[in-house]
């Protein structure tokens, strides 16, 4: 592998990148009778006391005042309250801003649509989205990130109570959008495109709080395993010039495990797939994969060529997990997650993928990543 030196700094990188894991893997391995809504929040709210950050919460019949319809609409099934929390990290010399959007769905029964006996099972990892971003979250602020960075996460149970979603309910959105409920279990784009638009239009009220990127990512459905395969997980971006870096993430997958493939993005295809007679969208098509669609309508989102796309517009970065997550689960049993190549390499694929594409200044130890696993295990981080 080759002798070389690391600075001091480049050490406390790596602690902070194995901590960051670590905790990632706790939250996933915990059991959602122990991590619910409100022992979640605390666990996003006791990483800004330590890294001393701004932070807004929404929570309860809060989320139904402000708007959050999505985040209200799945959440309000749960035994505790859902909540949509955000953090804030500014530095004074920043010249960027980046918003990293996770779902946090602490279990997920299917709603009233039930997800049958063989796919309940293991949906305490439908949280695996936030988890992920908080630690890629942590490791960032705790090693000095030197521009604006804020962290969204929709925190819900999408449970089944007289309270949950119903097949023809029709909601109304953070955008204004209404959306008809043909799908209960299709929960997470609902929460997302909540989260994704206060990224996008709320950080914007203060011009120097605008997110130039946003980067989300969830277990967010089945349909990604036919596009990108078991053991891929999928990423996209609404940005041409932007998709040409995706290759620099499937390279950090390839190194460190966590393998990725891109995707292709074209709305404009799949509106019509989408339409409702009484709403403004449906949330779901059966046997088809316009969750991005819905996403992207549903938050406002611009796009490159669209009616309503501007000079500055929001590039976002998408990864979906959901197949590759679930195939190396089905060959540990619950508990031992901790375990598994994925899920300890999960933020470390996360931070080097942002390190990539927004911290130049930290290529000199990217060219040494190849040797990070090695030094995590020196430290005692794994």
């Amino acid at each position: 592998m080759g002798s070389f030196q690391l600075e001091q700094e480049d050490l406390k990188l790596i602690e902070n990148v194995g901590f960051s894991i670590r905790e990632m893997c706790r939250l996933i391995d915990a059991p959602s009778n122990e991590l619910n809504t409100d022992a979640f929040l605390m666990e996003v709210l006791s990483v800004a006391e330590e890294l001393d950050l701004k932070s807004t919460v929404v929570t309860g019949e809060d989320l139904k005042k402000e708007g959050f319809g999505g985040i209200w609409s799945v959440g309000r099934s749960g035994f505790q309250s859902p909540s949509f929390v955000v953090l804030k990290h500014e530095p004074k010399d920043a010249t960027k801003s980046y918003c990293f959007v996770g779902k946090g769905v602490v279990f997920d029964t299917g709603g009233m649509q039930i997800k049958g006996k063989t796919g309940m099972p293991g949906m305490k990892r439908d949280m695996g989205g936030a988890a992920g971003m908080l630690g890629a979250y942590y490791g960032l602020v705790k090693s000095g990130f030197k521009e604006k960075l804020y962290l969204c996460l929709a925190i819900v149970e999408n449970n089944v109570t007289n309270f949950a979603n119903k097949p023809d309910d029709v909601i109304t959105m953070l955008s204004g959008k209404t959306v008809e409920i043909n799908n209960t279990d299709a929960e997470g784009r609902l929460i997302l495109a909540d989260a994704v638009y206060y990224s996008k239009h709320t950080l914007k009220v203060h011009r120097s709080s605008l997110a130039d990127v946003i980067v989300d990512m969830a277990t967010l459905t089945g349909a990604q395993a036919y596009v990108s395969g078991k053991y891929h997980a999928a990423m996209l971006t609404n940005c041409e010039d932007f998709e040409q870096r995706v290759s620099l993430a499937c390279m950090a997958g390839r190194i460190s495990g966590d393998l990725v493939a891109p995707m292709v993005f074209c709305p404009d295809l799949h509106f019509a797939d989408l339409k409702s007679p009484i709403a403004d969208m449906r949330n779901s098509n059966l046997g088809k994969m316009e969750v991005n669609c819905c996403i992207h309508t549903s938050s406002s989102l611009d796009f490159p060529g669209s009616p309503s796309h501007s000079f500055r517009a929001l590039l976002r970065l998408w990864l979906d997990f959901s197949s590759g997550l679930t195939s190396i689960l089905e060959k540990v049993s619950n508990g031992c997650t901790s375990t598994s190549p994925l899920l300890l390499s999960a933020a470390i694929a996360v931070l080097d993928t942002v390190r990539r594409f927004f911290a130049p200044c930290l290529a000199t130890l990217l060219k040494r990543r190849c040797s990070l696993r090695i030094l995590l295990c020196a430290v005692g981080c794994l």
